[in-house]
C-alpha cells in the first residue's frame, strides 16, 4: 500500500503544475491585451507619410536652384525670336520694296516713251506759230503735272518706307524690354523663393509659380497691345492719303492744260 503511494506522488505534482499553468497564462494574456488596449501605439503609415512629404518638400526646394537658369533660358529664346522675326520682316519689306520700285521705274520708262511719241504726233499737227507756240506750253504743263505727281508719290513711298523701318525697330525695342521685364520679374521670384523655401515650404513655391504666372499674363498683354500691324496699317492710311492727293493734283491740271490747247489746235479726247 505503502508502495502505491510512492507510484501516484509524482502523478499528483504533473497534474498540480499544469493547473498552475492553465491559470497563469490567461491571466498573463488578458494582462497584455489590457495593456494594449490602455496604451495604444501610433500607426506607422502616419510617420511614413509625414517623412515621404518632408522628402518631398525637400527635393522641390531644392529643384528651385536650377530653375531661374532654365526659365530665364526661355526668356532668352524668347528674345532672338524678337530679333530673328524683326530681321525676317524688314528682310522681305526691303525686298519687296525694291521689286515695286523698280516695277514702278519700268512703267514709268514705258509712259515716258508713249508721252513722247504723242508729243511728236501733236508737234506734226501743228501748223502755225500760235499753234506750235500752244502746243511747247502744253508739253511743257503736262511734263510738269507727271514731275509734281512723281515727287508727290515717291515721296509718300519713302515716308511710308521709313516709318514702317522706325516701326519694326520701336516694335523690336518694346518687345525686347518686355522680355527682360519678364525675365526680371522671374528671377526675382524664384530668388525670393529659394529663401522662403527652408521655412515655407510647398507655399513658397506656390507663390513663386504665382508670381511667374502673373509676369507672363503681363508680357502677353502687352504684345496685344504693341502690335506691329496697328503701326504699319497708320502708315499706310498716310501714304494712301497722299497718293489720292497727288493723282487729284495732277488730274486737275492735266485737264487745264488740255483745255488751253483746245483753244488753238483740237486733240481727241
Amino acid at each position: 500500500m505503502q508502495s502505491m503511494k510512492v507510484i501516484y506522488r509524482p502523478f499528483v505534482f504533473i497534474f498540480m503544475g499544469l493547473a498552475f499553468v492553465s491559470l497563469v497564462v490567461p491571466s498573463a494574456a488578458f494582462a497584455q491585451g489590457e495593456q494594449l488596449r490602455n496604451n495604444p501605439q501610433k500607426p506607422v503609415t502616419d510617420k511614413s507619410s509625414k517623412q515621404v512629404t518632408a522628402q518631398n518638400s525637400q527635393a522641390a526646394c531644392a529643384n528651385i536652384t536650377g530653375l531661374s537658369t532654365r526659365l530665364s533660358g526661355q526668356v532668352d529664346e524668347k528674345r532672338t525670336k524678337i530679333d530673328q522675326s524683326a530681321t525676317t520682316r524688314n528682310e522681305k519689306r526691303v525686298e519687296r520694296q525694291e521689286q515695286q520700285n523698280q516695277k514702278l521705274t519700268d512703267k514709268r520708262g514705258e509712259w515716258d516713251k508713249k508721252r513722247q511719241d504723242n508729243f511728236a504726233k501733236l508737234r506734226e499737227k501743228a501748223s502755225t506759230d500760235e499753234q506750235k507756240a500752244a502746243v511747247e506750253a502744253y508739253v511743257e504743263a503736262v511734263s510738269a503735272a507727271i514731275e509734281l505727281r512723281r515727287t508727290s508719290i515717291d515721296t509718300a513711298n519713302q515716308v511710308f518706307k521709313d516709318a514702317t523701318t522706325a516701326s519694326i525697330s520701336e516694335f523690336k525695342a518694346n518687345r525686347q524690354a518686355d522680355a527682360m521685364v519678364l525675365r526680371s520679374a522671374i528671377q526675382a521670384a524664384v530668388e525670393k523663393a529659394i529663401a522662403n523655401c527652408p521655412t515655407q515650404g510647398k507655399q513658397a513655391i506656390e507663390t513663386m509659380k504665382s508670381e511667374i504666372k502673373t509676369a507672363r499674363e503681363i508680357y502677353k498683354n502687352n504684345k496685344g497691345a504693341n502690335t506691329l500691324k496697328g503701326v504699319i496699317q497708320s502708315a499706310q492710311e498716310v501714304r494712301k492719303t497722299s497718293l489720292k492727293e497727288a493723282t487729284t493734283t495732277f488730274k486737275e491740271m492735266m485737264a487745264a492744260a488740255r483745255e488751253d490747247l483746245k483753244l488753238v489746235l483740237p486733240i481727241a479726247e
